[in-house]
Parts: C-alpha cells; structure tokens; sequence
C-alpha cells in the first residue's frame, strides 16, 4: 500500500537525520520528500511507522493556548541501534525487529 511506502520513504530520512522527535507538518513542509505534501498521506505513512514501533506519540502546543495539539512524534532509539547504512549516517548493520 502507499502508505507502507511513505512510511519507508520517511524511516529512510529518519535514519539519514538521526532525529529523536519528528513533527508530521515538518515532514510536509521541510523533508522535501517526494508525494508527502498532504496531510492525510502523512498522518496514514506515520500510523504505520508507529504500528511498526518506530514512533511513539508525543503530542505538544506551543505555549499556554488551547489550539491543537502538534503531531509530534518521538523515535523509537532502538531504531538507530543496528540501522542499515544510509547516506549521511554513520550506523551499519541490520535493522531490530519489533520485540
């Protein structure tokens, strides 16, 4: 499904930039990656990271108003443990399975 590829496409710029938290709006707006712009194919391509125990929700606002929350998501460290090599990364080998 697409979903599973956005999903992949996002995992890849994870491991590439090794960040701890991700924000679903960042991704649209800032990762460039290709056919990530809206926001349902996002939110679809971050349930499934989250199903596969990569992201675990992290939801904040800024400052003391009461408007939405940010879908902002903290990475799974284990993820980076045993990452394949990616461009721009320094982990090798091969990725954890969910445990």
């Amino acid at each position: 499904p697409q979903a599973d590829r956005d999903a992949g496409a996002i995992g890849r710029e994870i491991l590439r930039r090794r960040d701890e938290s991700v924000n679903a709006r960042e991704i649209r707006h800032r990762w460039g990656i290709a056919g990530l712009r809206k926001a349902e194919a996002v939110d679809a391509a971050l349930r499934s990271l989250e199903e596969a125990n990569w992201l675990r929700p992290a939801p904040a606002r800024r400052g003391a108003s009461s408007g939405r929350q940010a879908k902002t998501f903290t990475v799974n460290p284990r993820v980076f443990e045993h990452a394949p090599a990616v461009p721009g990364s320094e982990s090798s080998g091969s990725p954890d399975s969910k445990s």
